[in-house]
């Protein structure tokens, strides 16, 4: 199975560009708006709003963030990746320009909006949802929930721990593009894409399905500090049983 970031490279399939956000005023799209946070400000992945692939650095602080061409906001917090390291979280905050409406806790879709209040947890067969500026509003069922993920960010590897994988058989969950979009279960904030994979037949060759690697909201929350609405079953602070160009590694096949 092969690994791929959705947030870089060549951008491909169709897009009212809503949900798309981009670190250059002349560049279309390199990921998605993923939702905004109870306190005014924009979650994406950190891959999306703060990082050069060409130079293999972070931005600093203050670096513009455009949707259409049109500046809405200033990278305000990330969580850093680093080779070497362990890494939990690929996620960053963009503080909203004064004229952008804000709107908390709302999920942009071509397709309409909807609202995330709330975090939570996932277990394996979970049905989760997701809304990107790529492949739209796409469901897909949680496979894994401790899966390592070695990703080629440019100048290094690095490899994330503790993510959540999803499936969608015979359809794209996510690809180039979908980086940074907001992942939920029942109205509840589950984590972010951040990668994708796909699965390929054993003998044929043909995709059989695809993968969307999402990291956690435990580990988004403990290192960004933001703030979602408390519900029912999750909640702002925690959630149940809370008191919180890349090729993977390996291959998987389908079975015949």
């Amino acid at each position: 199975m092969e690994i791929q970031g959705t947030g870089s490279g060549e951008l491909f399939g169709h897009s009212s560009g809503i949900e798309s956000l981009s670190t250059s005023s002349d560049t279309w799209a390199v990921g998605s708006l993923g939702l905004v946070t109870y306190d005014d400000f924009i979650l994406t992945a950190a891959h999306v709003a703060a990082y050069d692939s060409g130079t293999g650095t972070f931005y600093g602080i203050g670096k513009p963030v455009y949707q259409g061409g049109e500046k809405i906001g200033e990278l305000s917090a990330y969580i850093p990746v680093a080779p070497n390291t362990v890494n939990y979280a690929d996620a960053a905050l963009i503080s909203m320009t004064s004229e952008v409406p804000r709107s908390p806790g709302t999920v942009f879709g071509e397709f309409g909006n909807y609202q995330i209040a709330g975090w939570t947890t996932v277990a394996v067969g979970d049905s989760v949802k997701k809304s990107g500026p790529m492949t739209n509003l796409t469901w897909g069922s949680v496979t894994h929930t401790n899966e390592q993920v070695p990703t080629d960010f440019g100048a290094y590897e690095v490899i994330f721990y503790d993510h959540i994988e999803v499936r969608l058989s015979n359809a794209y969950f996510a690809v180039f593009g979908d980086s940074g979009s907001a992942v939920s279960r029942d109205g509840q904030f589950v984590g972010l894409v951040v990668a994708m994979g796909m699965e390929y037949h054993w003998f044929w060759g043909y995709a059989t399905a695809s993968f969307g690697y999402v990291t956690k909201a435990e580990h988004i929350i403990d290192g960004l500090g933001i703030s979602l609405q408390p519900s029912t079953g999750g909640g702002g602070g925690g959630g149940p049983g809370f008191p919180p160009p890349l090729e993977l590694l390996v291959e998987r096949s389908s079975p015949s």
